[in-house]
């Protein structure tokens, strides 16, 4: 299941949805209410920050970028979690996108997460391809 990656599935705070295990389960299932279909799309803003910001809670930022205290220190802790424990860096895919646009990030993403076997998605978070569930290398 090769999941087209859309400015919609890219959170506030960086993350993408588009290839989180539990958006990829939700989607391949396609069991409607179940799961996760990304923050936006659910009109959840931003799962890990909406409580603690204000901008984002009011809608009177789209990126935790916008902010004039960025990265604050929410942000920072959520960000070394996934340097961790996913080789990725919301603050860094924050950067890649104030820098070079959405466009160009939503087209390195695809590229950076396509299964090099079937063209499939694979997961941030377990390294598995939700087209024919192989696990991939870790990033």
């Amino acid at each position: 299941m090769s999941i087209k990656i859309t400015p919609e599935l890219i959170a506030p705070c960086g993350m993408d949805c588009g290839v989180c295990k539990v958006y990829l389960t939700t989607v391949k299932s396609g069991v409607k209410g179940k799961g996760c279909t990304g923050c936006r799309p659910r009109r959840k803003k931003c799962a890990y920050l909406k409580g603690q910001c204000e901008l984002i809670r009011n809608d009177r930022i789209k990126f935790c970028f916008e902010c004039p205290t960025f990265p604050c220190a929410h942000l920072k802790g959520i960000d070394k979690r996934y340097i961790i424990g996913y080789n990725t860096s919301f603050i860094g895919n924050l950067l890649a996108i104030k820098e070079k646009g959405l466009a160009a990030f939503l087209k390195d993403e695809e590229q950076k997460w396509r299964c090099p076997d079937c063209g499939g998605t694979v997961s941030i978070h377990d390294c598995t391809c939700y087209e024919w569930g192989a696990i991939q290398k870790k990033r």
